[in-house]
């Protein structure tokens, strides 16, 4: 059954609504399918966007005076019309400030403006591009290009490949030198 016909048998099984016309009846059936979809859609955007805090909410953010996070501030972030403007937000703080929260939050009520979004740490992007070596043939695997987006609407690329090294790599740690230099150390590392 369509959720139209189960509204309407809902509201037909009802005593109080023996006065209404059907038409009314119908149309108030209408509005309660409507919003069930909505709300279906709204959790389908909140779970692709896999937040991990699903519950956030701006309502329950603590605007303590020291964190410079107002009210005002998050329902304009709240109200803000993501796909007219799109605008990257960026949130630093210290460890433990609430910034997942803050993000989860403003992201949710994107989603509750029907906008669909992606949740992501800033260290994912890079940590997902190419899995980090440990073994001294780090150097033999292809080099990966990375994207830079400059603005929502345009992207390029490095002019270059870029290679991740991992961190541990003694030679290079801490030095200020140039690509061949850095390569030939870390190169003649066994």
């Amino acid at each position: 059954m369509t959720q139209v016909a189960l509204q309407l048998e809902g509201l037909l099984k009802d005593d109080g609504n023996d006065s209404r016309t059907p038409e009314d009846l119908f149309l108030t059936a209408v509005d309660g399918a409507l919003e069930i979809r909505r709300a279906n859609r709204i959790d389908k955007l909140i779970g692709k966007a896999r937040f991990p805090i699903p519950h956030a909410s701006i309502e329950e953010i603590r605007y303590l005076p020291g964190r410079g996070v107002t009210s005002v501030r998050m329902q304009r972030y709240a109200a803000h019309d993501w796909g007219v403007d799109p605008t990257n937000l960026l949130l630093i703080s210290p460890t433990g400030a609430g910034k997942t929260y803050i993000a989860c939050a403003i992201g949710i009520a994107a989603c509750h403006a029907e906008h669909t979004v992606h949740y992501t740490r800033m260290d994912e992007p890079a940590l997902s591009a190419s899995p980090i070596r440990r073994t001294p043939d780090h150097l033999s695997a292809p080099p990966v290009r990375l994207m830079l987006l400059r603005s929502p609407r345009s992207c390029s690329y490095l002019p270059r490949p870029l290679r991740l090294f991992p961190a541990d790599c003694y030679p290079c740690r801490g030095r200020r030198t140039t690509r061949a230099a850095f390569l030939s150390r870390c190169c003649s590392r066994s």
